[in-house]
Parts: structure tokens; C-alpha cells; sequence
């Protein structure tokens, strides 16, 4: 499948993860060794921003969380909790009232409601990037360079997608999974029935990503010394190809 790049948002430093809700785009940035959290609109202008090194970003319950790698919480507000479980929580993702968060030193998947620990899912090697709907829980596994399907429900193993290389971000629609393979530096779109990889987009160094209104968002980053701006790339899935608009984060 062929398609051309015509949509590119500059963003002025690293970024890990992006999420998109209510017209605003929120990105974690890593700037050297600080990191610090924005919010834009889909102009390209900065409406806040919050300092902290987060590797994950979602809405729960209408509030704005972060997971910290360093402090090894959830922080919402000016409150944190999941010390006593977390340790290096990466990537964060809610669904029907629970938070889900890649618990990426401990090898597991854990759930928390009302800032409460309430669940555990084991044997998860590595989770980074998440992804959780009604059928699907979606976590890519760093060490393996594996994507684990899990069932929402159950909790129990589906399938496990390999030969990736280093996944740093997860999403899906009803119809399809999209993985960002980083160090593959590809897009890839798998069938969300049979998991089987129906297309590959070549684009250097994807991390985060992500849906909204039909389009899907991906954040690749400069890999120079001197230069470690992120670019966001918007992907049309009804007609693949990407949109014309260029936007400036600054």
C-alpha cells in the first residue's frame, strides 16, 4: 500500500507518548534529563504545561493522569498514588472507570479505580505502550519485541505478535491494531480478528500513538545529537494517506 507523508506537527523536544481528547493534544517530552508535560490545541498553540518526566498520558474520570517513571506513581492533580505497586509505570490507559498501568520493571499489567489498587495481571514481560477497549487489552513488550493481545474480560493470553523490534506504542479502532515497531521504523497494521499484518508503513522511529476522529497520530523523533525535536504524523485510516497541514509546537 502506497501513501505519501503531507501533514507533519513539530514538537520542540523528545516525545514519548501523545493523547488526543476534546480538540487538545497532550504530549510527555523528555528534555535532556528533566521532562515536563504540554497541552495544545489543534492549532499548534501551548496551553499548559506541567513539569515532570512522564512516560504515559490518559483522561480518567474526566482528569488528566500521568504516570511517573522516576517516582514510580500516577499522578493526578496535585496527587500521586501506586507507590507501594508501581515500578517504572510507562505507558497508562482507562477503560470503564479502571486505570490501566504497564507496570514495566514488575513485569505486569496493574488496575487501579478511585486511586485504589484493585488488580494485578502477572507474566507480563516488559510492558511499555497499552492499549485497553472493550475486547482488547494491548500491551508491546520491550525485552521480547512481542505485542501481548490479552482478553479485557478473562485476562487470559490470546495471541502474542512477534518479530518487532523494540515497540514503543499500541492503539486500535474495532478493526485493526496499529503498533509503532520503533527500531523497525514502521507503522504496523494488523487484522484485530485474526492478528495477521495486512500493512507496513515505513517511518523513521514511531513512539507514540494514537486515535482520533478516524486519523491516526504518530510521533517520530530525530535521531541527531543536535536535534531531538518530535514530529507528529496524522495518517488518515479510511483513505491511508496522510492529511495536508503542517503546525509548529513550540
Amino acid at each position: 500500500m502506497k501513501f505519501t507523508l503531507t501533514n507533519t506537527i513539530k514538537l520542540k523536544h523528545d516525545t514519548h507518548t501523545i493523547h488526543i481528547e476534546h480538540k487538545e493534544i497532550t504530549a510527555a517530552h523528555k528534555a535532556y534529563d528533566r521532562g515536563y508535560v504540554a497541552t495544545y490545541d489543534l492549532e499548534g498553540n501551548q496551553i499548559e504545561t506541567q513539569q515532570g518526566l512522564a512516560y504515559g498520558i490518559c483522561t480518567h474520570n474526566n482528569t488528566l493522569h500521568t504516570s511517573s517513571w522516576n517516582l514510580n506513581c500516577i499522578f493526578k492533580h496535585n496527587d500521586s498514588f501506586g507507590h507501594d505497586v508501581l515500578k517504572k509505570p510507562a505507558q497508562i490507559a482507562s477503560h470503564n472507570n479502571t486505570l490501566y498501568v504497564a507496570n514495566t520493571q514488575k513485569h505486569t499489567i496493574e488496575l487501579f479505580q478511585n486511586n485504589k489498587h484493585t488488580h494485578t495481571i502477572p507474566n507480563i514481560n516488559t510492558p511499555f505502550a497499552i492499549h485497553v477497549d472493550d475486547t482488547h487489552i494491548l500491551a508491546t513488550n520491550m525485552e521480547l519485541h512481542a505485542l501481548t493481545v490479552i482478553d479485557t474480560h478473562t485476562h487470559e493470553t490470546l495471541h502474542q505478535i512477534r518479530n518487532l523490534y523494540g515497540p514503543m506504542g499500541v492503539c486500535a479502532n474495532k478493526l485493526h491494531i496499529f503498533v509503532a515497531d520503533t527500531y523497525n521504523n514502521a507503522i504496523n497494521v494488523y487484522n484485530k480478528k485474526t492478528y495477521a499484518l495486512e500493512h507496513t508503513h515505513n517511518i523513521s522511529l514511531p513512539k507514540g500513538i494514537t486515535h482520533h476522529n478516524n486519523k491516526l497520530y504518530t510521533t517520530t523523533t530525530n535521531a541527531t545529537p543536535l536535534d531531538k525535536s518530535t514530529h507528529i504524523h496524522i495518517y488518515n485510516i479510511t483513505s491511508k494517506k496522510f492529511l495536508l497541514n503542517r503546525l509548529l509546537l513550540t
